[in-house]
């Protein structure tokens, strides 16, 4: 039934990694991950603790955090499960080591949620007149639920797609006859196409309407912004950072994936095995830095979240000092 095969990775007999180098690359994840986890349940706990900047942008921005801070634990499996070669689970292993299945799960929760966010500012900006169209707090909730259900449903092929092979010492993919290389391929990359054509068109609409259009100008000109239109600009800035953040930290795994799946740049040569274990580690890393990116860009660019912080940091409570509660629609 299962024809078609991949090399993922090298588990015994073959050394991959120097100590030194091994040391390095798991003591960076590990770092990263703390911050990780800090940071972003941090913002969970502001936005959860303060009703009054509970609005639809935040309520989005917590399905962000909880992405990422599922991504800081995920990771671990990755870096420190072993596998041996008389482990009766070593198939469970190996789905479970380099599947990364929840890992990348995360990643597609928080794409798709840029995407939700991003097509609530088109919505608003571009259509303020489809009040059926909106995105209300009311219906956040679930739309972050059927996020994760569909990352997760998306990504649990990962788990159980491996077998170990104890002969070779390799964790191979394997899928079915009827889903081949190329076939996995164009189906993945049509899930990944369409959603990012999707939030690009919907920012790109947002900021022509925002910055370019003739009546914004005008506006601009006159000095007679208003205070929403100032607000809705930068909610639209803090979106375009963080989709800015996403595509860079993800670019080097993307074509990394690519070349992998897309072409046939590495053969089923153990050479090649090494070489692609290498470079997965090193490109997740740097998307894995995305996760310790979006507290910063939500610190820096979300105007609630910058007031309670300085709120917490100078304990202005004590003295009657509230923070500034701008409007974000």
């Amino acid at each position: 039934m299962y024809n078609n095969s991949s090399t993922i990775a090298i588990d015994t007999g073959i050394v991959v990694f120097t100590k030194s180098e091994d040391i390095i690359i798991k003591t960076l994840y590990v770092l990263i991950s703390v911050i990780d986890i800090a940071a972003n349940s941090a913002i969970i706990f502001m936005i959860a603790k303060d009703k009054r900047i509970q609005n639809t942008v935040n309520l989005l921005i917590i399905n962000l955090s909880l992405s990422d801070i599922v991504a800081g634990f995920a990771i671990y499996p990755y870096l420190f499960v072993s596998i041996s070669p008389d482990e009766k689970r070593a198939d469970i292993l190996c789905g479970l080591k380099h599947g990364q299945m929840m890992f990348l799960a995360a990643a597609a929760v928080n794409f798709l949620t840029l995407g939700v966010l991003s097509f609530s500012r088109y919505v608003l900006i571009n259509h303020p007149t489809k009040v059926k169209w909106r995105i209300r707090k009311s219906q956040v909730k679930w739309i972050s639920i059927a996020s994760w259900f569909f990352g997760i449903a998306l990504l649990s092929p990962n788990l159980v797609s491996y077998r170990y092979s104890p002969q070779e010492g390799l964790c191979r993919s394997y899928w079915p006859d009827w889903l081949n290389k190329p076939a996995f391929f164009s189906v993945t990359v049509i899930l990944i196409v369409v959603p990012l054509a999707s939030l690009t068109f919907t920012f790109a609409s947002t900021v022509y309407t925002l910055w370019f259009k003739a009546s914004s100008r005008r506006l601009a000109r006159s000095n007679s912004v208003s205070g929403v239109q100032s607000s809705r600009r930068k909610v639209t800035i803090l979106l375009g950072l963080l989709i800015l953040a996403l595509l860079i930290c993800w670019l080097p795994f993307s074509v990394f994936w690519s070349l992998a799946n897309g072409t046939s740049y590495f053969d089923q040569s153990t050479a090649n095995s090494i070489k692609k274990l290498r470079l997965i580690r090193i490109c997740l890393l740097f998307a894995f830095f995305n996760t310790i990116l979006d507290p910063v860009i939500y610190a820096l660019g979300n105007r609630q979240i910058k007031d309670k912080i300085r709120h917490t940091l100078t304990r202005a409570n004590s003295i009657g000092i509230e923070p500034t509660n701008t409007a974000y629609d």
